[in-house]
């Protein structure tokens, strides 16, 4: 049923036969005003795309920008308005009836935007050009039969018709409060003996404990020595709570080897061929050989695959229960929990939560049966 249905969004996207310029004649307004909606401008002025400005709601704000006047939400009528904005704050299905209170000429996202300048613009996150997903609907069926209770059937099958129609509000609201801990699945063991890869600052060992959850030992990994820094002032400063805590200052990836990094962006810093700094990285088989934890996480903005494998041996061994990031690049929604079954077999129970707006932190989560 999965598959008939991302055939049916596949074959209505809709394959431009002239340019975006040509299509969209009216005035343009673009929704937002950070990067996304700034690299938006850029593209669209460089292929002939007349805009007339940008719309916000927030008052705040300088009145022009890109050389172009910032207009309130009002401005809306008589014209193409592009909701540019990409992140897991903004709940963009309310911002989409918002502005139809206004009654644009047409509202575009950028799921739809993106069948223009995918190229241009680049994969960021899960956004791609949709066409993409054409070559994989078999795996992504696959992965359907995984999933061990119907809500993550569901909010599988939504995030998949998000991607493919554009139409945010098919998604189900998230769990904000709840991330790496859902209250509706089966908990961890207590005390927790933590892997947490993608350390950050300390803020899931924080959501832990302001929850309740007691630690028996951690092993943090954070590889931006910024984020490092604060990490390691958080630990000095709840060390009474943490149990026997070790700080990392790597990243984690399939071999212990050096990977180039792009720092400096808070707990966005991620490995990339373009990064300007080289860090180190570890395997967790190679790193921890005697630490037997029960719960590894990790959020390491696209680096997962790599670190699941990494990790194989100590997973086959320990058991671990398991809190993957599966939304930093379009695949990894089918690819991660794929890798995992095989590293596991039939052994763990495969759950899938939304804790982010516009399926930004999306989390599977791998039990032991």
């Amino acid at each position: 049923m999965l598959k008939k249905r991302l055939t049916q969004l596949l074959d209505q996207i809709p394959h431009p036969s002239t340019g975006f310029a040509q299509m969209v004649k009216e005035d343009v307004l673009i929704y937002g005003t950070g990067t996304m909606a700034q690299d938006v401008f850029g593209v669209l002025s460089q292929n002939g795309v007349s805009i007339k400005g940008f719309i916000d709601h927030r008052v705040s704000l300088p009145p022009f920008l890109c050389g172009r006047p910032i207009y309130g939400l009002e401005s809306a009528v008589d014209a193409v308005v592009i909701v540019a904005i990409h992140n897991r704050e903004v709940n963009i299905a309310d911002i989409i009836n918002r502005i139809m209170e206004y009654r644009p000429l047409r509202i575009i996202s950028l799921v739809e935007l993106y069948d223009y300048f995918s190229d241009t613009l680049g994969d960021r996150f899960w956004l791609t050009n949709r066409n993409f997903y054409s070559s994989f609907l078999s795996l992504i069926e696959e992965v359907d039969s995984l999933w061990a209770d119907d809500v993550s059937r569901s909010f599988y099958a939504a995030i998949l018709e998000m991607r493919l129609s554009g139409k945010y509000s098919v998604l189900p609201a998230p769990d904000l409060s709840h991330q790496y801990f859902p209250l509706d699945i089966p908990s961890w063991e207590q005390p927790l003996k933590l892997i947490d890869c993608g350390a950050f600052n300390g803020d899931t060992l924080q959501s832990f404990l302001v929850n309740g959850w007691s630690f028996k030992s951690i092993a943090a990994f954070e590889p931006d020595l910024a984020n490092f820094s604060k990490l390691v002032s958080f630990a000095a400063s709840n060390k009474q709570n943490l149990g026997s805590i070790t700080l990392w200052p790597c990243g984690v990836s399939a071999s212990t080897t050096q990977l180039t990094f792009i720092s400096g962006k808070g707990e966005s810093s991620a490995s990339s061929p373009m990064g300007e700094t080289v860090i180190q990285c570890v395997s967790l088989d190679d790193a921890l050989p005697i630490f037997i934890p029960n719960l590894i996480k990790m959020d390491i903005e696209g680096a997962e695959p790599d670190a699941l494998l990494g990790a194989s041996n100590l997973i086959k061994s320990c058991h671990p229960g398991l809190a993957i990031s599966i939304y930093h690049r379009p695949e990894h929604l089918w690819q991660i929990p794929l890798l995992i079954k095989s590293i596991v077999g039939d052994h763990y129970s495969f759950y899938l939560r939304l804790h982010g707006h516009n399926s930004f932190e999306s989390i599977l989560y791998a039990l032991p049966q």
